[in-house]
C-alpha cells in the first residue's frame, strides 16, 4: 500500500496533540476531486481544523494530510475526534435529478449528463440520487483500515450501518459521520457496509 504526502496540511489545520486512537471515522468530501484541500488550507485564515488525517481519491490514491497520532475536528465532536482517525473519501454526495434534461445537479450546482457520473438511486435522509464510490476507493479504504488496525492494535469491529447510533462505544473500530449527527449523509447509501467483513 502506497500513501502519498502531496496534500500535507500545516499544524494550524489539525490539533497537534498526540492521542490514542480506537478506530477510523469515514466520511466524504462533497466534492468531485481533491481541490477541497485548498479550502482546508485557506479557510479561517489558514486555521481551519475540520479536516481528516487521510483522503482517498476516486482513483484509489491514499493521501496523508498529517500524522494520525494527532487529530482534527472531522466530526466536530472534540472528545470523539481525538479518539478516531478521520478518513475522507472524495465523493460529491447527493444529486438532484433534472428529469426534463436527463441531467444531475450536485449540491454545489455542478451539472452532469446522466452518462457522466455513476449515480445510484436510494431514498435516504431526504435525498434520492447519490454519487457512487469507486471500487478503487473501497479497496484502498479496506487496505488503509487494515494497516491502521495493525499499527494501533484495534480489536473492535466496524459498525454495520450508516444510520444514527444512539450509543457509540470504543468497541467499534470503524464509524461513519452519519452515525454521529443526523444531518450528515456520509458515507452515502452506495457505500459497501460489508467492506470490512
Amino acid at each position: 500500500m502506497v500513501i502519498d504526502d502531496t496534500y500535507t496540511l500545516g499544524p494550524k489545520q489539525y490539533n497537534d496533540v498526540e492521542t490514542v486512537k480506537h478506530g477510523i471515522l469515514v466520511g466524504h468530501s462533497y466534492t468531485p476531486d481533491m481541490r477541497f484541500v485548498t479550502g482546508w488550507k485557506t479557510r479561517y485564515a489558514g486555521a481551519y481544523r475540520h479536516t481528516a488525517a487521510y483522503s482517498i481519491d476516486r482513483d484509489g490514491t491514499i493521501y496523508r494530510h498529517f500524522d494520525d497520532k494527532f487529530y482534527a475536528d472531522y466530526a466536530d465532536l472534540k472528545d470523539f475526534d481525538s479518539r478516531y482517525i478521520g478518513v475522507n473519501l472524495v465523493n460529491e454526495g447527493h444529486y438532484i435529478k433534472d428529469h426534463l434534461n436527463n441531467r444531475y445537479v450536485s449540491w454545489r450546482g455542478r451539472e452532469y449528463r446522466a452518462d457522466e457520473v455513476d449515480v445510484k438511486q436510494k431514498n435516504w435522509r431526504g435525498h434520492s440520487y447519490w454519487n457512487a464510490y469507486t471500487d478503487a476507493q473501497l479497496q484502498s479504504l479496506r487496505d488503509l483500515y487494515r494497516h491502521l488496525r495493525d499499527d494501533w492494535g484495534w480489536e473492535g469491529r466496524p459498525i454495520p450501518t450508516n444510520t444514527m447510533a444512539t450509543v457509540v462505544e470504543e468497541r467499534y473500530s470503524v464509524l461513519y459521520r452519519s452515525n454521529l449527527l443526523y444531518y450528515h449523509c456520509d458515507p452515502n447509501p452506495t457505500f459497501d457496509f460489508t467492506l470490512f467483513d
